[in-house]
């Protein structure tokens, strides 16, 4: 078969960097998602052991997050504080 020298068009430099966007975006979500879920149970936990377990959960969501460092914040105390100011519960201390 003879070779006609034809290739497949390239994708546009704004279809690419598009696509990047949305994958941030995608990542983005995923780990608010992740952040909101942890940040609830903290606020339900009854007891040390449970607190240990969802401080543990968000010891790896950090670890998978430094993957995308300076797009994905970690979870910290001072965000913790943030979300007991801005959700008007209270979290729980020890």
């Amino acid at each position: 078969m003879a070779e006609t020298g034809l290739t497949a068009p390239r994708q546009p430099d704004s279809t690419r960097i598009s696509g990047e966007h949305w994958t941030v975006e995608n990542v983005q979500r995923h780990f608010k998602e992740k952040r909101d879920d942890l940040y609830s149970r903290y606020r339900l936990v009854k007891n040390p052991e449970e607190k240990q377990k969802v401080i543990r959960d968000m010891q790896r969501v950090n670890l998978d997050a430094r993957k995308y460092r300076g797009v994905i914040p970690p979870i910290t105390a001072t965000s913790l504080l943030q979300e007991e100011i801005n959700s008007g519960n209270t979290v729980p201390r020890s």
